[in-house]
This record gives C-alpha cells, structure tokens and sequence, in this order.
C-alpha cells in the first residue's frame, strides 16, 4: 500500500473511532436519563458525562489533525527536506509544490487555525470547523500529495 493511502486510512480510522464514540455516547446518555447514578460505582457524575459529550468533537479534531500533521512532517522528510516548519509554512510550502488549489489550502488552513484555538489560551478565536468537513478537507489535501515519498 503506497503511504498516501496508509496516511489517509489512518486518518479514516480516526473518523472511525469518532462514529463509535457518538454512538456509545447515545447508548450511555439513554442509561443515564434512565438511572442517573448510573456512573457513581466509576465515581463519576453525570455532569461528568456532560462535559464528555460537548468536548467531544473537539477532542477527535485535535486527534485528527495530529494524524494529519504529522503525515504532512512524514511527507517533508521524504522529500528530503531537514526543516522543522512551523505547521502553516508546512501546509503552504507542501501545497506549493504539489500543485494544490487555493481554496483547498485556505480550507486545510481554516482547519489548522480553529485547532489551534481548541489547544491554545492565547489563540485567537477561530471559527468552528465541523468535524466532518475536517476530515473532508485534510484527506482533500493529502490526496494532492504524491502516493509514495
């Protein structure tokens, strides 16, 4: 398998997890309405379970990009580049050389910026990018790269 394609599926295998995370978290928030102490044996509460579920697309996101980041380094090195870019020169000097459209590279950028907004107090607010058209966009991307480096 070319490492394009082995970066890409690790990337839907990210998305994957993701999926399941929903659906266990349906399953769960069913068993707590149901018994709301349901969690107590684990010395959990439900609010527990509530901060669970709102930061959950933020944490796959950030899953996500990691993935992504670091197919890009993967990509750079294989190149034979021996720079430590910052991610957005990465992103810039990647896509110039492969030849990648503007608006997929605004895109991958939009993504990169709101990630760094989840993970940085000092980042300035970005706005939020759904976890489904991130991983769109990062595999949009990644496909423009060459299939083997």
């Amino acid at each position: 398998m070319k490492k394009r394609d082995q970066r890409q599926r690790r990337l839907q295998m990210v998305l994957r997890e993701y999926q399941t995370a929903l659906i266990a978290v349906g399953i769960l928030d069913t068993q707590l309405r149901r018994n709301p102490s349901a969690l107590a044996d684990y010395e959990l509460r439900p609010k527990d379970f509530l901060n669970f579920q709102s930061n959950l697309e933020a944490t796959y996101l950030l899953r996500l990009f990691a993935e992504f980041e670091s197919a890009l380094r993967s990509i750079w090195a294989g190149i034979g580049k021996t720079t430590q870019p910052k991610t957005s020169d990465l992103l810039d000097g990647l896509a110039a050389r492969r030849t990648v459209p503007t608006s997929v590279l605004h895109e991958a950028h939009d993504v990169r910026v709101y990630r760094n907004s989840l993970v940085h107090e000092d980042a300035t607010d970005a706005a939020p990018v759904a976890f489904g058209n991130s991983i769109r966009t990062l595999l949009r991307f990644l496909g423009y790269m060459p299939p083997d480096w």
